[in-house]
């Protein structure tokens, strides 16, 4: 990512989609018995080399939406994502990113993406404000306790509290 490429993406309203917990150093540590020291050391080079991009195109103004790399036994690394965002964007607007610049990202945003009316209930509910500590997101298993798709519940843990 060079500033070339980001007036590229900002002239033709290109959406920059991230994946930085796929390279945090938390994670590489986290699978480092599972890699060896030449990948290990790669991680952390383009580790390194997103979080730059990514601060460049935030504060240039490129569409970023929200996505992950995590696979297989790392799922509940997703919400992790969020996280390595509002360090740099807010936690509000990590949140946002991936929610209605991912709808919008999909040309969905006139169906998902906000709550509104006439739009798909698709919605989370989590213990906690996440405004305070996006770090909720990191352990959705525990913290998620209501989950709505299209207006259905498909996960409710709110009785069980």
């Amino acid at each position: 990512m060079d500033e070339g490429t980001i007036q590229m993406m900002i002239a033709h309203q290109t959406f920059y989609v991230p994946t930085l917990s796929a390279f945090d150093e938390r994670f590489s540590q986290e699978v480092k018995d599972q890699l060896n020291a030449r990948s290990l050391e790669k991680l952390a080079i383009v580790g390194k080399k997103g979080r730059i991009a990514f601060e460049m195109a935030y504060h240039a103004g490129v569409k970023i939406a929200s996505g992950s790399d995590i696979l297989g036994p790392n799922q509940h690394l997703k919400g992790r994502e969020l996280a390595l965002k509002a360090a740099v964007m807010g936690p509000m607007v990590a949140i946002v990113s991936a929610t209605r610049t991912n709808a919008e990202l999909l040309g969905l945003d006139d169906r998902i993406g906000t709550v509104e009316t006439g739009k798909l209930a698709d919605m989370i509910v989590v213990d906690g404000n996440p405004l305070e500590d996006i770090g909720l997101f990191e352990h959705g298993l525990e913290k998620v306790v209501l989950v709505m798709t299209e207006g259905r519940i498909q996960k409710n843990r709110l009785h069980a509290r």
